[in-house]
């Protein structure tokens, strides 16, 4: 069943017209009882594949304004309406949301005769806004308790926070702890099918609900349930880059606590999740300020700065030279971890890409400066290293380019 439905026996080819068309008969009729019974007969008649309720959408909202009690007990009927009723969340947004109408919404809930998806228009055309938050609390909690209503729940929770950057006094604790409950109420399983991939609405819901310290409960939780999600293979970390970012900004020592230390992640995911996969995006540590990381570190310094090496992005480009240049924790790393060998393993590791486009010699040509860089380090076994790195990337450089020139040659020749 459409949402657009047309009436056959009415309505032309000009879809734009049907709004105002609906209006003008509504204004237009004495008897409004006989138009409502007309529409219904056209809608009853109509088979279902082929319904659509503009012109009656359009109807009732002049209703609306120039009969409320005409309005109002109309509604009332269509609750458990056989015909209508599946359509009642859509049908209650043709005016403004007051009580009676959160009531009526509460009802179909309670009915379960419209599709659980269709409470999406409560999050468009701002029907919503004139919902208040505690009123728009009982119904997230109950749509969340639906097959389905995570999505739904979500989706109103984005539009209600649209434009916002951080929770703001305007927002009920009622609403932001509902939120939280969304937050933790995804498994992100849907992160493998990208077009249901909700990582901008869970990112913005996120960044309204978990930053202060009342989040830290629902921020853990969500750190966890993304995270099993990622070893299992049921996602990936590059299908929720915007989430991953915003809540190593807003929780940073939740953040690096559950993603990188555990027994419950090998080292090669921790990898994956935030070196190989999401090289394409801002890695999440870069969120973290160095401060925080060497506190972190600080704790555990033996186990710890091995974890943050394996997982941070080691270099960027400088935006002056456009050459590579260390991240200055790099050099923190070095002068402080006892485990010297292990991070000079991570660091060199960290230059290899494991997946790119163009030249791979061109690109290790760019980073093999890097290891020039430390020519000159106050730790003489750091500044051995790096020469013998250099020379063994630049080895690793002729034989690449060696690789490319022969494949290129195959590709040539294919086509002669």
């Amino acid at each position: 069943m459409t949402l657009n439905i047309l009436l056959p026996e009415i309505v032309s080819t000009y879809g734009r017209r049907l709004f105002s068309f609906g209006v003008g008969l509504a204004e237009g009729c004495s008897d409004k009882q006989k138009l409502f019974h007309a529409l219904y007969l056209a809608i009853e008649k109509t088979p279902p594949e082929m319904r659509q309720i503009n012109v009656f959408l359009g109807f009732l909202s002049s209703c609306s304004e120039s009969d409320p009690t005409f309005y109002n007990s109309t509604l009332d009927d269509l609750i458990k309406d056989d015909i209508l009723g599946e359509l009642f969340p859509v049908i209650q947004t043709t005016s403004t949301i007051d009580q009676r109408g959160v009531e009526r919404l509460h009802e179909s809930l309670d009915h379960g005769k419209a599709q659980i998806h269709l409470y999406q228009h409560l999050a468009w055309g701002r029907a919503h806004e004139s919902i208040t938050d505690d009123a728009l609390v009982g119904l997230l909690r109950k749509i969340l308790t639906k097959e389905g209503g995570f999505d739904v729940a979500l989706e109103i929770l984005k539009m209600r926070f649209h434009g916002q950057k951080k929770a703001s006094p305007e927002y009920s604790e009622g609403l932001i702890t509902i939120a939280r409950e969304v937050m933790t109420a995804s498994s992100f399983d849907d992160g493998r099918r990208r077009q249901s991939n909700h990582d901008y609405e869970l990112e913005q819901v996120a960044s309204i609900c978990l930053g202060d310290p009342a989040g830290i409960p629902a921020a853990t939780i969500t750190c966890q349930n993304l995270k099993k999600a990622i070893t299992e293979n049921r996602a990936y970390s590059f299908d929720y880059p915007r989430l991953l970012n915003r809540l190593a900004e807003l929780q940073p020592i939740i953040f690096l606590d559950v993603f990188l230390e555990g027994d419950d992640i090998e080292g090669y995911q921790r990898r994956r999740m935030f070196i190989d996969d999401i090289e394409r995006h801002d890695n999440p540590l870069s969120q973290i300020t160095d401060d925080v990381l060497l506190s972190w570190c600080e704790v555990e310094p033996t186990s710890r700065y091995p974890l943050v090496a394996s997982s941070m992005k080691a270099f960027s480009k400088s935006d002056e030279t456009g050459k590579c240049e260390w991240k200055p924790f790099v050099f923190t790393i070095l002068n402080k971890s006892p485990d010297l060998e292990g991070i000079l393993e991570h660091i060199d590791d960290a230059l290899r890409p494991m997946s790119w486009s163009g030249s791979r010699a061109d690109i290790l040509e760019r980073r093999s400066v890097l290891y020039q860089e430390l020519y000159d380090h106050d730790n003489e076994e750091v500044a051995a290293w790096a020469r013998s790195r250099y020379t063994i990337i630049q080895e690793e450089i002729r034989k690449e380019r060696e690789r490319e020139d022969r494949q290129d040659r195959g590709r040539n020749e294919s086509f002669e």
